[in-house]
């Protein structure tokens, strides 16, 4: 927030690195853990230049083409020549972002590590431009320092808003570009070792797909947006509350106002259950009904938000067995009222109105009781007053 001060603006000059890796599996499914197979295939796109890039591993000189659709292809005879390549190239591209399908749980993890076991941790080390590779045991995955690393499989499950049958990469792209991966018969291993011209041109289509789909989506972009309005890193594009937390301190300091700190939790105090509700969920009646219609009404929660100046420092209580129905139609219904910091009563609907019209009281679908007479903190940035 310092650095960006009042500035929403996305930052400029971007270098995006889309790769993806091919691990043999001939002895066995590859271990993230111990990164025990080899690394056989690597192929990646620099948006600055806008080029391709293939790296294969060919002891026995199978491959015929040094060029398949455009890419150039480099062939080497060991892995540790051919991981050492790729660190270099990763280098020399720098890049700012990078993204891939699936990359925060397979791609970036077993290249990191199969790195470290091939060629050392310094080289592994160098995928950051400070050096600096950390993993997160709460958020569950590898970040490089310097780098924002964009899973486009979970930017895509994230901004879609539909449940799909599948996420392979295979079924999106047709769905979205209507064209899948490169075909082949038999595995991936068969095809390394039968035809390796078709498995770099399969390694290579992995990573066009990914291109073209930013291409066409833009939610590389889409996130950018989103984390500069909150001045948060790119990667809390996952974590609404980040973002949201963001934005909010972001309005306060427009309007020279300084939020509490909030308290630091240690990791033996961190909980991974801790959440909280998103939104009020209404338990529906079964039954049969008749005449049933249903509204998306256009910024629904904020609306309801503003109208009822819903935000925490004007929050009084809560009628505890709050029934739309009683409260319309049943006046001389009772139901418990607990006010915060004095207690719970039993009243009437009828005297709760009343109470709420002559105190100006809002109360939500759910039975919280809200102070209505000056908008506060949420309705405001809502607002943008």
């Amino acid at each position: 927030m310092d650095l960006y001060t009042d500035s929403d603006e996305v930052s400029k000059g971007h270098t995006v690195l889309t790769f993806d890796i091919e691990v043999e599996a001939e002895h066995g499914l590859p271990n993230i853990e111990l990164a025990d197979n080899e690394i056989i295939s690597v192929a990646g796109h620099d948006s600055v230049t806008n080029e391709y890039f293939a790296m294969i591993l060919d002891r026995e000189g199978k491959m015929t083409e040094g060029e398949i659709n455009g890419t150039s292809i480099e062939v080497f005879d060991s892995e540790y020549d051919l991981l050492n390549a790729f660190v270099l190239r990763w280098e020399q591209i720098n890049p700012t972002i990078v993204t891939g399908w699936a990359i925060d749980h397979f791609d970036i993890p077993y290249t990191y590590r199969r790195i470290q076991r091939v060629l050392g941790n310094e080289a592994a080390r160098r995928l950051s431009p400070i050096g600096n590779v950390y993993y997160n045991k709460y958020r569950r995955r590898f970040f490089l320092a310097g780098v924002s690393c964009l899973d486009y499989l979970q930017m895509y499950k994230k901004f879609t808003y539909t449940d799909e049958p599948t996420y392979r990469l295979d079924a999106i792209a047709k769905k979205e570009l209507g064209k899948g991966k490169e075909e082949y018969e038999g595995t991936l291993d068969d095809l390394y070792n039968t035809d390796r011209n078709q498995f770099m041109r399969y390694n290579i289509k992995d990573v066009q797909l990914v291109v073209e789909l930013d291409r066409k989506l833009k939610l590389i972009e889409l996130v950018q947006g989103i984390c500069h309005v909150g001045h948060v890193p790119y990667e809390d594009y996952m974590y609404s509350s980040k973002f949201l937390e963001g934005a909010i301190l972001t309005w306060l300091r427009k309007k020279n106002l300084v939020a509490p700190n909030k308290p630091v939790r240690t990791g033996a105090e961190f909980n991974e259950g801790d959440k909280f509700t998103g939104a009020y969920v209404k338990q529906p009646t079964p039954g049969k009904y008749d005449w049933v219609y249903d509204l998306d009404l256009t910024s629904l929660y904020p609306s309801i938000i503003m109208s009822l100046n819903i935000s925490p420092e004007v929050k009084i209580g809560k009628v505890l067995n709050f029934s739309g129905d009683k409260f319309l139609n049943e006046p001389e219904s009772t139901c418990r009222v607990k006010i915060l910091n004095v207690g719970t009563e039993e009243i009437t609907y009828k005297k709760l109105r009343n109470i709420l019209v002559k105190n100006n009281i809002g109360i939500s679908a759910n039975g919280v009781l809200y102070k209505l007479p000056k908008r506060k903190l949420v309705g405001k940035i809502i607002q943008n007053e």
